[in-house]
């Protein structure tokens, strides 16, 4: 096991062993899409999801966070709902869920069929503890008022707050995020369209931004097509990028080079 890791590097292998070889809690935050059930093919590799999970209990730092990209499948029967066993597994293995992200996928157009068009997927920010970084992102508020917050659903138990906005006063985020997605969206570099899952550049730079400082370490262990480590390195991170396929870590080399 090594005792110190080398950052800003992109490796072959196997994430659960490749980072099995690593000191625990030495990662600050994890932003990865791992696959989505069987949707995609990842050439020819399995995915243990377990092994993975415990890996990344084990190395993230505590106060750090793990962002994790996924949704179901749809079947004949119905939705797979591994999204949510995989929330309740990171649970169990000692996590706090922290928050959820709905990643809003704005330009995806209604198709036939007996369920409604699915334009979502689940971000889920989970910790290790209380997030020890947490640098919200705003937007600027468009009405002036107050406004009434009711934080339970019992009466006995009722508890208002008000708080009182001003107009263009810059205000949290909601935790829907819009993107439009596809080609020229995704991100402007056309040769990280080889790869059949890219994380969209701007969901990555807002996690990152969102949950952790310049000079942290990032990692992502299904790499893919380099986008987490992209956005690490632009934004003053440091960053590592797993991957089992050979291909695809040379396809994030050439993105991060150019």
């Amino acid at each position: 096991m090594q005792d110190i890791l080398e950052p800003n590097q992109l490796i072959v292998g196997e994430c659960a062993s490749v980072m099995a070889e690593w000191p625990a809690e030495c990662v600050d935050l994890t932003v990865t899409a791992p696959p989505y059930d069987n949707l995609r093919s990842y050439r020819g590799h399995d995915f243990d999801f377990d092994r993975v999970a415990e890996q990344l209990w084990r190395i993230t730092k505590v106060g750090g966070v793990v962002a994790w990209n996924v949704k179901d499948q749809i079947l004949d029967s119905g939705r797979t709902l591994a999204s949510y066993r995989q929330a309740i597994a990171f649970q169990d293995l000692g996590f706090t869920f922290h928050d959820v992200i709905i990643v809003h996928l704005a330009n995806v157009h209604g198709t036939y069929g007996t369920r409604y068009t699915n334009q979502y997927e689940h971000m889920m920010v989970i910790a290790k503890g209380r997030p020890k970084t947490v640098n919200l992102l705003t937007v600027s508020c468009t009405e002036a008022g107050k406004t009434d917050i009711d934080n339970t659903r019992s009466e006995s138990e009722s508890e208002k707050i008000t708080d009182t906005v001003t107009k263009n006063q810059p205000q949290p985020r909601g935790n829907v995020w819009s993107y439009h997605i596809g080609y020229g969206h995704h991100t402007t570099d056309k040769m990280a369209y080889q790869h059949p899952a890219i994380m969209h550049e701007n969901l990555a730079k807002d996690i990152i931004s969102s949950w952790s400082n310049p000079g942290d370490l990032v990692l992502d262990p299904m790499v893919g097509s380099g986008t987490t480590t992209k956005m690490a390195a632009a934004l003053g991170r440091d960053y590592i990028g797993i991957d089992v396929s050979p291909k695809y870590i040379d396809l994030a080399t050439k993105r991060m080079q150019e």
